[in-house]
């Protein structure tokens, strides 16, 4: 028997009929589908290059030492002392121009 050549080949590959495919099959295909979905939810993984699971991971660390550290003391700034406050009785606004503006 000889070799076939490309003509030959495309005749029979032409000439082929594919089977046809079970009935159960479409079922099958949805029934895994779905077990798959939830599979991968419970079990699946995601790849993600080595520096940027590296700096999630940093700012995760970062995020919970900020989140869990002590606040600050209150210092003693007069600015946020407001017991010594007093409301302007008179507001008579004057207009101070600089000595560089034309007039």
């Amino acid at each position: 028997m000889q070799p076939l050549n490309d003509e030959d080949l495309k005749q029979i590959l032409g000439e082929w009929k594919a089977p046809r495919a079970p009935a159960s099959l479409e079922s099958r295909v949805r029934a895994g589908r779905q077990f798959h979905s939830w599979h991968w939810l419970l079990w699946g993984r995601i790849q993600v290059p080595v520096p940027v699971g590296a700096l999630a991971v940093a700012a995760l660390v970062l995020l919970s030492v900020l989140a869990f550290r002590s606040p600050p003391e209150a210092a003693s700034n007069p600015v946020s002392d407001v017991s010594n406050f007093r409301l302007v009785d008179d507001l008579n606004p004057r207009v101070i121009r600089s000595s560089y503006e034309n007039d």
